[in-house]
C-alpha cells in the first residue's frame, strides 16, 4: 500500500513496535573506532524511513518502528557496500604519481554520498507528494505528519527510559581536494540502486505483527 495510507488512525501508529535498532558504524569491515563514510548518508536514509538516527564511535542506531528501522539498516548496508565497490573500481585505475590516496578516497566518497543524499531527498519529496495526491483523490486520511509526530513522542519516551542524551553533531567544513575523484564520485552516486525493496526479514516482521 502507498506510503502514508497504511494506517487508518493515529492509534494504529501508536500500536506499532517502537525502539532503537543498533548496528556497527562500519558495516563493511567492523573495524573498531572507524566510522564508515556511509555515515554521510545516514540522516537522509533515516528521513526516508521516518526514523531518527544517531551514532557513537562504535554503534549506529535508527529509532522508529521495527519495520522502518530494519529497512533503514538494510539500505545503509547496501549503500555502504555500493560505496566500497565503486571506490574499489575507481581505485584500480590509479591516480597519478602525486595523488594522496586518503585525499582521493575522501573526495570520491564525499561526492558520492552527496549525490546519494540528493537522490534520497528527492525520493522523500516525490513519495510524500504522491501519497498526498492519492489521499485527496480517495478521500482518505493521510498519516504522514501524525506518524512523524509520533516518532518524536516515542523517542522522548525512549530517552526518559534509557537516560539517553542526544546532541547535534557539529559539522566540520570539508574541502574537496581532488576534483577528478569528486566528479567520478558524483557519477557513482547516480549508479546506486535506491529502490526500497522489502527484505525477507521485513516480511517476517509484518507476518509476526
Amino acid at each position: 500500500e502507498e506510503y502514508g495510507l497504511t494506517y487508518e488512525s493515529i492509534e494504529d501508529i501508536k500500536n506499532e513496535r517502537w525502539g532503537g535498532r543498533h548496528a556497527h558504524v562500519n558495516p563493511h569491515t567492523k573495524q573498531r573506532g572507524k566510522r564508515h563514510e556511509v555515515r554521510w548518508c545516514a540522516f537522509r536514509i533515516a528521513q526516508l524511513f521516518d526514523c531518527v538516527c544517531w551514532e557513537t564511535q562504535e554503534t549506529r542506531t535508527y529509532f522508529g518502528t521495527d519495520i522502518d528501522t530494519l529497512q533503514a539498516h538494510s539500505l545503509t548496508d547496501m549503500v555502504c557496500l555500493a560505496m566500497e565497490a565503486e571506490w574499489a573500481a575507481y581505485d584500480r585505475n590509479g591516480h597519478g604519481a602525486y595523488a594522496h590516496p586518503k585525499s582521493i578516497r575522501f573526495s570520491f566518497l564525499r561526492a558520492m554520498a552527496f549525490r546519494i543524499c540528493e537522490r534520497l531527498k528527492a525520493m522523500v519529496a516525490a513519495r510524500d507528494a504522491s501519497a498526498t495526491k492519492t489521499a485527496h483523490a480517495q478521500g482518505r486520511a493521510l498519516m504522514i505528519i501524525p506518524k512523524r509526530d509520533e516518532v518524536k513522542n516515542q523517542l522522548e519516551k525512549y530517552q526518559d527510559q534509557t537516560n539517553l542524551k542526544l546532541r547535534r553533531e557539529v559539522k566540520n567544513k570539508t574541502t574537496i581536494k581532488d576534483r577528478k575523484a569528486a566528479k567520478a564520485g558524483l557519477a557513482a552516486g547516480d549508479r546506486v540502486s535506491l529502490n526500497k525493496q522489502m527484505t525477507t526479514e521485513t516480511e517476517k516482521l509484518r507476518l509476526s505483527a
